[in-house]
């Protein structure tokens, strides 16, 4: 199975990011994360961050550390979450509105606003 992903880093954390729509076929999310998160026989990183699109916010994103457990959201998450839909165009309004399980949050984002990419 391919799975597109973007694997970023931000401040010495690592982070592989998904897109929803592309793991909807994985059975064991939890299997998924620890084996994608392995440092010697999977990509390797802190971290997996799932993305989708919100009703309330610009993106909605569920957070696993290595073990597959769903920590509360720290920041350099935020700031690698937000750099990656900078860059990848997937929301990049003035005030960027981002969706952990907890509550939402915004950010301001120093760019114009640009169309975004579906995360459909």
């Amino acid at each position: 199975m391919e799975i597109p992903f973007w694997k970023l880093e931000g401040i010495g954390n690592d982070f592989i990011v998904v897109k929803e729509r592309d793991i909807s076929m994985v059975e064991d999310e939890s299997s998924f994360v620890k084996e994608v998160c392995h440092r010697r026989l999977g990509l390797g990183a802190d971290g997996l961050m799932v993305v989708k699109e919100s009703e309330v916010a610009d993106v909605k994103m569920r957070y696993y550390n290595q073990d597959a457990q769903e920590p509360i959201f720290a920041g350099t998450d935020s700031a690698v979450l937000q750099s990656m839909c900078t860059i990848r165009e997937l929301s990049v309004p003035k005030n960027f509105r981002w969706k952990p399980l907890q509550e939402l949050r915004i950010s301001k984002l120093p760019k114009e606003s640009r169309e975004r990419e579906s995360l459909k």
